[in-house]
């Protein structure tokens, strides 16, 4: 199919989504994000306390912390996928939704639901080899922008993604294992680099975490989100033949 979707096509799509709707995306960014960096700090001063130090009312306080801080991780990374979604699918002619709409148009429990299966699912993938892993990936990656874009459940969004990756797996697998890794990469190094910047202060800490999250996750996001409408582009080309 010489009119097919492309690497270069997602990319050229997630640029625009980006340059259209970058002031909603930054903004939301900072609210998920600059409070995330404070519990990845917080995570890991409480990593450093010997929990056997520490009375049972207080171990209770500490594991409680370090589970809510696991799942508040993963509310903030889909839901912003959920917004960058949200952003294109709820646009209108030429102007963004508001902060208001995407706040409403956002299936929270679903896209929580949908990360916390694929996060289980890659990491079995993961114990049972690479291919198993990069497989789940390539076919499943795409359900929580489905969830969004076409209003599914979660066992409907994975279907959908499945059915909208078949055909296309290379192509998605080009896209979304890079930015995977270059995403791991890139947050480590900014948090790292801006932590030698600044130092090794609680602020410093929380600012080098914070910004590490913004420059990386919205990556993945705009990739996953462009990738998808490019392979529905691609569906509806085909339907019409």
């Amino acid at each position: 199919m010489p009119n097919g979707p492309t690497v270069r096509g997602a990319w050229e799509r997630a640029r625009r989504t980006f340059a259209r709707h970058w002031r909603v995306l930054a903004f939301f960014g900072a609210v998920i994000f600059i409070p995330l960096g404070l519990l990845e700090v917080l995570a890991h001063e409480i990593g450093e306390v010997e929990i056997d130090e520490l009375s049972d009312t207080a171990a209770w306080v500490l594991a409680g912390v370090g589970v809510a801080t696991v799942v508040t991780a993963l509310l903030g990374e889909i839901f912003f996928s959920g917004v960058v979604a949200a952003a294109v699918s709820e646009a209108h002619g030429a102007q963004s939704p508001t902060l208001a709409e995407l706040r409403r148009s956002i299936p929270y429990g679903t896209l929580i639901a949908i990360d916390l299966l694929s996060a289980i699912g890659v990491a079995l993938g993961l114990v049972l080899l690479i291919v198993p892993a990069l497989l789940f990936l390539g076919y499943f990656g795409l359900a929580a922008p489905m969830a969004k874009i076409e209003h599914l459940g979660v066992r409907a969004a994975f279907g959908r993604s499945r059915r909208l990756a078949r055909g296309h797996l290379g192509l998605v697998l080009l896209i979304l294992v890079p930015v995977s890794l270059a995403g791991q990469l890139l947050s480590a190094g900014a948090g790292e680099g801006i932590g030698e910047l600044l130092g090794e202060s609680f602020a410093a800490e929380w600012f080098a975490a914070s910004a590490s999250e913004l420059l990386s996750t919205p990556i993945w996001a705009l990739a996953t989100v462009a990738l998808a409408f490019e392979l529905l582009a691609a569906e509806d080309a085909a339907d019409q033949e």
